[in-house]
């Protein structure tokens, strides 16, 4: 089996023939398998996927558990596959025809162990949205230096569905998605991208983004923005220490800038939902870890600075101010 594509569905009755649909009717070759993974819906979705898999049982099978968020169905969903490459796709997207084609040939004949792409985005009636992402390109390079440019040029996407790649960095590396965490990509796809020695990024967006006022981005309220807020806290720390546990000292620079815009949106996160105690802990974080100061200065985190500040402020004001000034205001 050449390609396992995992969906992850919850509650989305409404989108899951559409996505669905835009798999197993592809126009290939290519063996793949796509295994959907019903997380617990309380809706029809698991009886909407057990009559589309009956429909196309060559192609698809679906797997039925008790609801563990988004990170236990993929990892649920990668432990039933068996393709030599995997693609994990949400349930209320789609991707465009000739996908499966092209994102398999390059990966087999670049003998890669990644690949990356960009999206396009649609409104929840399916209709393209203004505005299309495209990933830099790089050329042949490693997922650890595609992730130092990516950051350097604040042009970078950590959404796992952008990313198609070789079983075997999981099975080697025993990574997976972290349990009840949400943002999970944010902490997977850096992990990930440090096992990946051969990697590739593609013009195309063969992947179509639904937005839609109920999803998990979407959903505004303070006990959910406390839990994103805790997520985010989760995912610094562990970021944190596999910025001292790399011996890739490139890597390690990315990894400290990127930890800290993971901190400066939960600074974010909390004082737009006026969450004092979320505010307070994030103050205490910043005393323990010095998250301002989580990175050495060097020419590359400079850079980044003046970058961010430039686009922030103007060019013109940015020089009027302190560096040092910023950084304090990261910290309330």
């Amino acid at each position: 089996m050449d390609l396992s594509i995992v969906v992850a569905a919850y509650n989305i009755s409404e989108f899951i023939d559409d996505c669905i649909l835009s798999i197993v009717e592809q126009d290939t070759r290519i063996p793949f398998e796509l295994i959907a993974v019903d997380d617990g819906s309380t809706d029809d979705t698991g009886e909407r996927l057990t009559a589309l898999a009956e429909r196309f049982p060559e192609r698809m099978r679906v797997v039925t558990q008790v609801n563990g968020g988004l990170s236990a169905a993929r990892n649920t969903g990668f432990e039933h596959s068996t393709g030599e490459f995997i693609w994990f796709i949400d349930g209320d997207d789609m991707i465009t025809p000739g996908a499966i084609d092209s994102i398999v040939a390059t990966l087999k004949q670049q003998a890669l162990d990644c690949v990356h792409f960009g999206f396009q985005e649609v409104d929840e009636a399916g209709t393209e949205l203004p505005g299309r992402h495209t990933p830099l390109q790089l050329g042949l390079i490693s997922g650890r230096q595609f992730f130092r440019e990516g950051v350097k040029a604040f042009h970078i996407a950590t959404t796992a569905w952008t990313y198609v790649y070789r079983r075997s960095l999981l099975v080697q590396s025993g990574l997976r998605f972290e349990p009840n965490l949400l943002h999970e990509d944010m902490l997977h796809t850096p992990q990930l991208l440090q096992e990946a020695d051969r990697f590739v990024t593609l013009e195309q967006a063969p992947y179509l983004y639904r937005q839609r006022s109920g999803s998990i981005t979407q959903a505004v309220n303070p006990d959910k923005a406390r839990a994103r807020v805790d997520s985010l806290i989760q995912i610094f720390l562990e970021l944190h220490y596999l910025r001292r546990e790399t011996r890739d000292n490139h890597f390690r620079e990315a990894l400290g800038w990127y930890a800290y815009h993971v901190y400066r949106k939960a600074v974010k996160e909390a004082q737009g939902a006026d969450l004092k105690e979320c505010q307070q802990r994030l103050r205490q974080l910043n005393q323990s870890t010095r998250a301002w100061r989580l990175f050495p200065n060097h020419d590359l985190v400079s850079g980044l600075k003046k970058a961010a500040l430039s686009v922030i402020y103007g060019p013109t004001s940015y020089f009027q101010r302190n560096l040092r000034d910023e950084a304090r205001s990261a910290r309330f």
